[in-house]
Formats: structure tokens, sequence, C-alpha cells
């Protein structure tokens, strides 16, 4: 399957991923950055769930790759995921103004879902400086989740909405800017 990915040198073009009908390989027509095997439109669409720099039409089949190649990935050593913070790439430049404007406090915002003890996650997050939303509207900046490529309600939504997804193990690490240390992206 191919699907289209927004690019930051192409301007209004895109990317191609390639992804076998078994998930053992995906290719990135960019080259990547090591020997064409891993690149940020991969770990974007692929290990991340970004949706807003897919093209609509492939959303499905950005979603149907992700669950095919979940665990198959290799993130290389030294992976610095600093795709997560160029928001006019993930196509999110207003994002940010919209939360603020709406929401008003301005703070990054966390959505949590399948998790146990999710009013102690819900504390954790508001004391190092988040705000909680029991559900992911389009100014969510994380949802964090115990399956991120399950197919529930709250992970549909936030794969349309473009909200970042991440683990309740790399949640422990994910900096105020939504940015995990390269280290942590192995795990």
């Amino acid at each position: 399957m191919i699907i289209r990915v927004r690019a930051k040198t192409r301007g209004d073009g895109h990317r191609q991923l390639s992804v076998s009908d078994d998930g053992l390989t995906v290719v990135c027509d960019c080259g990547g950055f090591t020997s064409g095997q891993f690149c940020s439109h991969i770990d974007a669409v692929l290990l991340a769930g970004e949706r807003d720099m897919v093209l609509e039409d492939d959303h499905g089949l950005a979603d149907q790759a992700m669950a095919l190649t979940k665990e198959l990935i290799v993130v290389p050593e030294n992976w610095k995921a600093s795709w997560r913070s160029n928001m006019p790439w993930r196509g999110l430049s207003q994002k940010g103004a919209r939360r603020q404007r709406v929401r008003g406090s301005g703070k990054p915002l966390v959505c949590f879902t399948g998790g146990k003890n999710r009013a102690d996650w819900t504390h954790a997050a508001r004391v190092n400086g988040w705000e909680t939303i029991d559900s992911p509207s389009r100014f969510t900046d994380v949802l964090v989740a115990a399956d991120p490529v399950g197919a529930s309600r709250k992970l549909i939504a936030a794969r349309q909405n473009g909200t970042a997804i991440v683990t309740y193990e790399q949640w422990q690490v994910l900096t105020l800017d939504g940015v995990l240390p390269a280290a942590k992206i192995l795990d």
C-alpha cells in the first residue's frame, strides 16, 4: 500500500510510504536518514499515529499500515524525533494558538485512555504543567494509550485530529513540548 505524507521540502507536494502487504517492508521515497530504512515520515505516521500530515484520502490506509507494522519497525539508535516539534510540517501551525484562545490556559493538553489508575495519571499530569481532558478534541496535544494502535473511539478521534499518541511508558518521559528523548523511543 502507498500512503502519501506531507513533505517539508516539497511545499504542497508529498512523500510516499510504501508498506508491503505483510508489513515487513516499509520504504519512504525520501531516502530516510539511515540507508532509507527510517525517517520522520515513517516515525510520525506508523509509530506515532500522526494523521495531520497524511493526505485525508489515505487516513484509512495509514491506520491499516500502523496496525500491520506494529512492533516490526525498529527505531535506529540515537534517533531524535525532531518532527514532533515541527508544527507547520505536521499541519498544526495554528493548533497552539487555537488551544490558547479556546482553552484559555495555553498549557499543553493531554487525554488518557485504556490505562489503570487514570486519576493518578491525571493528577501527575496537572502537577507537571499539563491540562487534562476526558475526551480528545482538536486541541489535544497528546493521547496516552495502553494500546496506541487500537481502534477505540478516543484513538480514532485522536488520529483524525492529528493528536500525538504515546504509550504510558513513553508518557512518563515526554517533555512539555511533546518530545520523547531518543533513548526512550527504543523502549
